[in-house]
């Protein structure tokens, strides 16, 4: 039997924390929960969670710099924030630090678990493939330049819309605002 697949759940409002723990709980994901960045970081080493779903906006530590953190402690560790006060320039700071997803509140329990779910296949996808592959499916292209739907200066380009085995994981982030 397989290890079952475990979740940090990290959030300043216990209410959040638990109604988010509860839901991921219902769909089957072992469930850890820390109430602020700091205590996020005691929990985490490498291996010990397949995601890391935390809020933006926490006292002490907030998400991204946590974000920043986990990534540091371990790169293919997928991170979703969730927040009620998001704005482009947020989520640009987000992918830029690696988080794989931004949500925003209110989201059902189905979109957090479905979020969770597709951040951890994605890592799984990015763990199978040769080494060797791994440059192209990370940055887009063989330069390690970003994404091929992207120019030098990070602007999307009209030719193609990114697709998972040519984009950043995060690519979607920009499909989302951009209502691509």
């Amino acid at each position: 039997m397989a290890n079952p697949l475990r979740v940090l759940v990290v959030d300043d409002d216990p209410g959040m924390r638990e109604g988010m723990a509860m839901s991921l709980k219902r769909a089957g994901f072992v469930t850890e929960q820390a109430r602020s960045g700091e205590d996020a970081l005691r929990l985490t080493r490498p291996g010990a969670f397949d995601a890391v779903v935390t809020d933006l906006r926490m006292t002490g530590m907030d998400g991204l710099q946590l974000t920043a953190r986990l990534k540091a402690l371990e790169t293919s560790l997928p991170v979703l924030l969730v927040t009620a006060f998001g704005s482009l320039d947020t989520a640009r700071e987000a992918m830029r630090l690696g988080a794989f997803d931004y949500l925003s509140k209110p989201f059902s329990p189905d979109e957090l678990v479905q979020a969770v779910r597709k951040a951890i296949s994605s890592d799984e996808r990015l763990k199978a493939e040769a080494p060797g592959d791994h440059a192209r499916i990370l940055t887009g292209n063989a330069r390690g330049t970003g994404c091929n739907d992207r120019q030098g200066d990070g602007q999307r380009t009209d030719r193609h819309r990114c697709t998972a085995g040519d984009r950043l994981p995060q690519c979607h982030l920009f499909d989302r605002f951009y209502g691509r």
